[in-house]
């Protein structure tokens, strides 16, 4: 029985390691691809700029319809490289843990974006949330994506409401980000957290649809989970939950 336990963990530990590899290969060959894709849509957007700007008066109305598109679809696919250099770059950027006030960061998140925000006023509920440990400028990119998410789906609400809250239970930290929004059905919600995944019609709402996976990838980093709630017309919920940390953790680092 000895022996097999041994070999059992050895084959555990091989193909752990093989999947980290192939993880770092994808990972690897992801930010490669992007990278290098961005030089010549770069051209193709500095061109068409270039020939929108030259010959305007002599193109037709149609033509310059033409172009327009071109050029927007082509920025868009440049937001969308982007998009997955930012997704790639997580998954390899070192990690600094640290206790980490979750209620100054949420806090901090919500007023730089809300100041984008012209001529919109925020019910902004931020309850008392407990400190996590963790990486604070990571934890930072999920505060701003989901509080982000309900700020740009509450546009259509007059009176938006945005509600951060929190609470530590035995062994782990939950937190939640609620709007009162256009919500979603919730049969897709697991498709929320895929790559470019949109569940409203495009044009609907501004966005890649790379935020959410963004997120996820940051909480599943930290060995943590994340998920949302909803129905049509009634808003939306979203939860992520970190390990709590631990009384040695807590202790070893001020609050950042």
């Amino acid at each position: 029985m000895s022996d097999e336990l041994k070999r059992l963990e050895s084959l555990l530990q091989q193909r752990t390691a093989e999947l980290e590899s192939v993880k770092r290969e994808l990972d690897g060959l992801g930010f490669s691809i992007s990278h290098d894709l961005r030089a010549p849509l770069r051209a193709i957007i500095g061109f068409a700029d270039l020939l929108r700007d030259g010959c305007a008066d002599r193109l037709t109305p149609e033509s310059k319809r033409h172009l327009d598109i071109l050029c927007n679809q082509a920025q868009r696919l440049n937001d969308m490289i982007g998009s997955l250099l930012s997704y790639s770059r997580i998954g390899r950027q070192p990690m600094h843990l640290t206790r980490v006030d979750m209620k100054s960061l949420a806090s901090e998140s919500f007023t730089a974006l809300s100041s984008q925000e012209q001529n919109r006023t925020f019910d902004f509920n931020l309850g008392d949330l407990p400190p996590a440990w963790g990486d604070r400028e990571l934890l930072g990119v999920v505060w701003r994506n989901l509080i982000a998410n309900a700020i740009k789906f509450t546009r259509q609400n007059p009176n938006p409401t945005i509600e951060v809250t929190g609470s530590a239970e035995t062994a782990s930290l939950v937190y939640h980000v609620r709007d009162n929004g256009v919500g979603f059905d919730p049969r897709y919600a697991e498709r929320l957290f895929g790559m470019f995944q949109r569940l409203h019609p495009e044009g609907a709402f501004e966005g890649l649809g790379s935020g959410l996976a963004i997120a996820q990838r940051v909480i599943n980093r930290h060995g943590g989970r994340i998920w949302a709630e909803s129905s049509p017309g009634q808003g939306a919920v979203f939860h992520f939950s970190l390990a709590a940390p631990s009384t040695t953790e807590s202790a070893a680092s001020p609050v950042s």
